[in-house]
């Protein structure tokens, strides 16, 4: 069997979204835009000082080119609680943040509040 052949990329999706796995929405206002994607490749802890993580995005994305020029970058952690936030943001259609409570820094850093950290992380660009 070849995953290429007999799997689409909807069906693989779904699959791999049973697979628990650390989450976080990485957000920032761009030109008065709130822009956002969802990173199911969050990884915590690469480095304390400087503080860094870690987090893939997949090629094709749309919003990353947008959001990579960001000064500063939210990062709220979300956990299983967190999933319709989840599912909103990682939408291809619609307003991502639509009854969504956000806090933006004086750096444009966005983050959700509904997110699992009472404290939130910075990601600087760098």
């Amino acid at each position: 069997m070849s995953l290429n052949q007999d799997l689409d990329p909807l069906t693989l999706r779904k699959v791999f979204a049973q697979h628990p796995s650390g989450v976080a929405a990485l957000c920032a206002e761009i030109d008065g835009v709130k822009t956002g994607i969802v990173a199911s490749s969050f990884t915590v802890g690469v480095s304390l000082d400087p503080a860094l993580v870690m987090f893939a995005v997949q090629k094709t994305s749309n919003t990353w080119p947008k959001l990579r020029r960001a000064q500063r970058i939210g990062v709220s952690v979300l956990s299983s609680r967190n999933e319709g936030v989840c599912a909103q943001i990682a939408s291809k259609k619609g307003d991502r943040f639509a009854g969504l409570h956000t806090h933006i820094t004086e750096q444009q850093a966005l983050f959700i509040e509904e997110s699992t950290l009472a404290r939130y992380l910075h990601l600087q660009r760098g």
